[in-house]
């Protein structure tokens, strides 16, 4: 690990500007079906594709098997946003979609459900579709390069 996570003032920080990455495992065990939500903002960062924050769902639980075989769910310092199976290793979403103002506050939700994963940035559904690889895992999430705030976390099964 590369980097902190803290709470402040009741906000969530990853303090990896100068670090390299930073990864912090949040469930504490495997996941079958979950919708996970959250409010994100880059703090100091770069605005390219070096500074990322991501939801990771995996099969290993150090590092949420993102090299393995999972799905990772990102948004990037230049605001472009993208969604990579690892397993396949390929973009899902093609890089299609974009935040413009990652220094303010947006909402980032993923659901996966029966290997069907759908993402959102601010309520919009950007993707959904199948994802063979993944039928459960871990949960993780993850900064790169970059001192993020993240608020208002919600992980919540799906029956």
């Amino acid at each position: 690990d590369g980097g902190n996570w803290y709470l402040k003032d009741g906000v969530l920080r990853a303090d990896s500007r100068i670090k390299n990455w930073n990864i912090a495992t949040i469930t504490n065990g495997l996941f079958k079906n979950v919708d996970v939500q959250m409010k994100v903002r880059f703090v100091d960062y770069e605005e390219d594709n070096s500074s990322s924050i991501s939801i990771n769902l995996g099969k290993q639980r150090v590092y949420t098997g993102r090299e393995d075989s999972g799905i990772s769910f990102s948004v990037y310092g230049s605001g472009f946003v993208r969604l990579y199976d690892t397993a396949k290793k390929e973009n899902l979403n093609g890089y299609k979609h974009y935040v413009e103002h990652v220094d303010e506050w947006f909402d980032m939700r993923i659901k996966a459900v029966n290997n069907q994963i759908t993402i959102y940035i601010n309520g919009n559904e950007l993707w959904s579709g199948r994802a063979d690889s993944l039928e459960n895992g871990y949960l993780a999430l993850q900064a790169d390069y970059a001192n993020i705030e993240i608020d208002d976390i919600s992980v919540r099964p799906i029956s």
